[in-house]
């Protein structure tokens, strides 16, 4: 019931407080086989189920997270709430690189008359499908999908460096290391955040040593140092 969802929360909690991941995880792990039996109407335990498989995927529990969000699946009524569920579905079918199930849960998605009120905009979704397109090699596919993101006027600005980041990746898997260099320099001159900063200095070095550019590769690798001087990275 209600009382004992609580009282088993509140354990979790000080577990994570104590960052006892080990314990947290088997007490997840614990609550959702208890609620395998709960009856279809308990829409009360889906706020707890996000919860639990937002911080399961934090842990890479990728098996125990895809039971919660499917427990969601079966027992809410909310489009709202199955439609965020699937859609963290398939953000663990693409980190466990099943490409295929992630794809055609971002497809189900994209094909949903409704997509307000969702936890995540049609432009992530976009991203997310690119990603497993360029993973599966469908390199033009996921070009097509990026190329359409950037074209939108109303896709807003850190998802527009997220995209430009995902091209020039595609750019890079393909090996073709002019057209990657030049779109991560376009991308270094106009990202600000460091983690993003960092990875497109990192993979600039990568592509000019690809092509023979040492010079190039040390500058933009010492960058990457720099970038994180102040940091235990």
């Amino acid at each position: 019931d209600n009382m004992w969802l609580e009282a088993e929360l509140k354990i979790c909690d000080a577990y994570f407080a104590l960052k006892d991941f080990k314990k947290l995880s088997e007490k997840y792990r614990q609550i959702i086989t208890a609620v395998d039996s709960v009856s279809a109407d308990s829409e009360y335990m889906v706020p707890a189920l996000f919860k639990m498989g937002k911080n399961l995927a934090a842990l890479n529990e990728n098996e125990l997270a895809q039971r919660a969000y499917e427990k969601i699946i079966k027992l809410s009524k909310s489009p709202r709430n199955l439609s965020n569920a699937k859609y963290r579905l398939a953000l663990i079918f693409f980190e466990s690189k099943n490409y295929d199930k992630c794809l055609a849960a971002c497809d189900e998605l994209m094909g949903q008359k409704d997509t307000g009120g969702n936890a995540f905009s049609p432009f992530e979704l976009g991203n997310l499908k690119g990603r497993a397109k360029s993973a599966i090699a469908d390199y033009d596919g996921a070009l097509a999908i990026f190329d359409g993101i950037l074209s939108s006027d109303g896709a807003p600005e850190h998802i527009r460096l997220q995209t430009r980041f995902n091209k020039a990746m595609v750019y890079n898997d393909k090996k073709e290391y002019s057209k990657a260099i030049e779109n991560f320099e376009l991308l270094a001159s106009d990202a600000q955040d460091v983690e993003m900063l960092a990875k497109t200095h990192y993979l600039l070095g990568c592509a000019y040593y690809a092509i023979n550019n040492v010079d190039e590769a040390i500058k933009n690798l010492l960058k990457v140092e720099i970038l994180f001087k102040d940091t235990a990275t």
